[in-house]
């Protein structure tokens, strides 16, 4: 498909759009929007579902009641009518439809009723074919509630019985899934009590085997005993524990709690445990800390979490358990210098009955159900544990508890909402004033998320982070792995394949660039499309890094046509498009360009310019700056490989944020018209009254020898040509 539409196709597409008050896309095989009628997203590469399945043959159209918009997708087909070439997607506002529908409602009385008639017969004839479906969906649920292990739905009749089909067989999934689980779980705890019992009876059938038995053997075999009846015990008393954590949320306890005193009176029991292996116990506190949570079930979480370090750690060796606190929750690290748990082991350890070395377990009376224990009591807080470990030098778990344990509620106490409110607005101001001298990022802040592939593999799904370095190569190597391995949630994957690997990655001038193997290559269109998007979506997030580029070994990654990707940021990819419809605007703009010697600024109207409410109004002119004039007798002023870093308006000064491409590329024309284009234009079409041109972040910096870039610039009214009389 060729990469842009000719005259009449753009007049048609027009025109389509302005009847229905909507917008359409069309979209190559590359998956990059190459006209939209709104002129916001061209260039960008599109993610939405719809348009990924309809690269695989299956058009779609469905009505979102929620944002009021219908959304239809078409493939493009080639001469030959069997390769789909390009996507056409159009979205459309309800709003104007609805209107229509209201005013036909008002004088179309007569043919209401006659319509509804119709349907009525239509209806009468047709019950009884298409109620069968739902028949036979209602006999395969009772099927399953009486205990039978019945086969999935094939109900495709008609859209709906699909779609409850498609519902009920994920059900059965998880519930052979959650039945596969319980008769394991029957099986360990079976397997877990009968070893004692086993060796218990060997003992005793040994001692009555035999005759006058020496005191001394006696009292060694009933200590024997005495041991397996209490690691029976614990095995019971850790089941019941697990048991009361399967519980509901409805079952906690929950109260004010002083978590620095429960976590000092965990340590102080655990203390002359320690010490019997000379393990050094070291409580480290930040703050005092006042959470909402249960006491007894947090104190046991904690207290399996220090045993177990304590249980596995060297002779002479240390645990170091640490206390802090944000505005939103709190975190309990405990550290030991121990074994440490095999790689392989580590997505395991949360298991019933798991261990990673079965003998040394039972050697230190371990179970298998202390993390599991732990992990469960962490969940019920509405919190998360990680863990971090080496083997052979030791294991770190990470909990976050919820500080306000109903702040996690949809809707919650007034004075918690009111909490949250306060803090958005302080993270807010922050932004803004932050906005004005630096593009960075802070990798300490909250939100930070990986990107995962759907289960249908036609969207992208999100899980959140939670960051614990400042090093920016340590991050993006941890966010590589979680990328790369299966995600907690069932309903997502990984969006690299098993053979697909970063060989290696640079960061240098704010990108990462990122260096895959051949199998990167061999990946399906869509798949390859998504994980890019994933994994620049992850990456940017981290400080320090504004843009992605990515190599297929030492060569830079090509499209079909042999073009290079080049650099890649979150705003080149686009999700949903018809769910922004009613957030977009239309505006006017009055630009100023160069003129075609390049001695004087022309200006030019641009009128029914469509943006995102969520765009400021001086982003939007210096993104049509970069695109160029429509006239062929104005010249652009800024290079068009130039990438836009930020915009933003402080205290009446809009502050342009550009890269390194401003300075060392260009057109030919006066160094003062190059500038005052973009000052002119956001001058007088945008907010402010003056315009900071900042280079990466500095503004310490000369434009083309000539002009200093150190201050606010005002309006230039002497660059403006004279437009002449006709």
């Amino acid at each position: 498909m060729e990469g842009t539409a000719s005259e009449a196709i753009n007049s048609e597409i027009l025109q389509l759009s302005n009847i229905y008050n909507g917008r359409v896309m069309v979209i190559d095989s590359e998956y990059r929007i190459v006209k939209d009628t709104f002129g916001t997203e061209e260039g960008k590469t599109i993610i939405s579902s719809d348009v990924v399945q309809c690269f695989d043959g299956k058009s779609t159209n469905h009505y979102d009641a929620k944002e009021r918009y219908i959304e239809v997708t078409s493939p493009i087909m080639a001469g030959s009518g069997k390769e789909i070439i390009g996507v056409v997607l159009i979205s459309i506002s309800a709003d104007s439809i609805l209107d229509t529908l209201e005013m036909l409602e008002s004088n179309a009385n007569i043919i209401l009723g006659m319509t509804v008639l119709l349907l009525v017969v239509i209806v009468s004839f047709l019950s009884n074919k298409m109620v069968k479906p739902f028949a036979r969906i209602t006999q395969a649920i009772e099927d399953v509630t009486e205990g039978y292990d019945n086969d999935y739905l094939k109900e495709n009749a008609y859209t709906e019985t699909k779609q409850i089909s498609d519902a009920f067989n994920k059900m059965l999934g998880r519930l052979k899934v959650l039945d596969d689980s319980r008769q394991e779980f029957v099986s360990n705890v079976s397997h877990e009590l009968k070893t004692p019992l086993t060796s218990m009876k060997v003992l005793a059938d040994s001692l009555l085997a035999q005759e006058d038995v020496p005191v001394e053997l006696y009292q060694e075999f009933m200590g024997d005993i005495t041991e397996e009846i209490e690691r029976e015990n614990k095995i019971i008393n850790d089941l019941l524990s697990l048991v009361k954590m399967d519980k509901t949320a409805s079952d906690l306890n929950v109260k004010p709690e002083n978590i620095n005193e429960l976590v000092e009176r965990i340590l102080k029991r655990v203390r002359p445990i320690a010490a019997v292996r000379n393990i050094e116990v070291v409580f480290e506190s930040f703050r005092p800390v006042t959470a909402e949570v249960d006491e007894v079930k947090l104190s046991l979480a904690i207290s399996n979490l220090v045993e177990n370090a304590i249980k596995y750690n060297k002779e002479d060796g240390w645990v170091h358990v640490s206390l802090n606190a944000d505005h939103k929750y709190f975190y309990v690290k405990v550290a030991d210098s121990g074994i440490g748990i095999p790689e392989e082991s580590i997505e395991h350890i949360f298991e019933r009955f798991y261990r990673v070395d079965k003998s040394h377990s039972r050697e230190i009376g371990g179970t298998g159900l202390g993390l599991a224990i732990a992990r469960n009591a962490i969940v019920m807080h509405r919190g998360a544990v990680k863990v971090y470990s080496e083997e052979g030098t030791g294991t770190t778990f990470t909990v976050r508890v919820p500080l306000n344990y109903n702040c996690v509620n949809a809707g919650g106490e007034k004075g918690n909402d009111m909490k949250k409110r306060i803090y958005a607005a302080v993270l807010f101001l922050c932004m803004i004033l932050a906005s004005g001298c630096t593009s960075g990022k802070h990798m300490e802040d909250a939100g930070m998320y990986i990107y995962y592939l759907n289960t249908d593999d036609d969207a992208l799904e999100k899980q959140e982070y939670e960051n614990n370095s400042e090093k920016a190569e340590t991050v993006v190597k941890d966010m590589l792995k979680e990328l790369k391995k299966a995600p907690e949630s069932i309903e997502m994957k990984s969006v690299f394949p098993k053979e697909v690997k970063v060989e290696s990655f640079e960061i240098k001038d704010n990108c990462l660039e990122l260096h895959f193997n051949k199998a990167y290559e061999k990946m399906k269109k869509s798949r390859e499309v998504l994980c890019r998007a994933a994994v620049v979506q992850t990456l940017v997030q981290v400080d320090g890094i504004d843009f992605v580029s990515f190599y297929v070994g030492d060569d830079v990654l090509k499209d079909r046509e042999g073009i290079p990707i080049g650099l890649m940021s979150a705003d080149d990819f686009v999700q949903n498009t018809g769910s922004s419809l009613s957030s977009y605007q239309v505006t006017s703009l009055n630009l100023y360009f160069s003129n075609e010697d390049g001695t004087k600024l022309v200006s030019e109207k641009i009128n029914d310019v469509h943006y995102s409410s969520n765009t400021s109004i001086e982003k939007l002119i210096v993104e049509q700056l970069m695109r160029g004039p429509a006239s062929s007798k104005a010249q652009a002023t800024i290079p068009k490989d130039t990438k836009l870093l930020g915009v933003s308006v402080k205290d009446g000064i809009c502050y342009v944020n550009l890269d390194s491409t401003f300075l060392t590329e260009g057109y030919n024309q006066k160094p003062e018209v190059a500038i005052y284009s973009t000052v002119n234009s956001i001058i007088e079409s945008g907010n402010a009254s003056r315009v900071q041109i900042l280079v990466n972040g500095a503004s310490d910096v000369t434009y083309k020898g000539s002009i200093q870039l150190d201050r606010p610039l005002e309006w230039n009214s002497e660059l403006i040509e004279e437009k002449k009389e006709e």
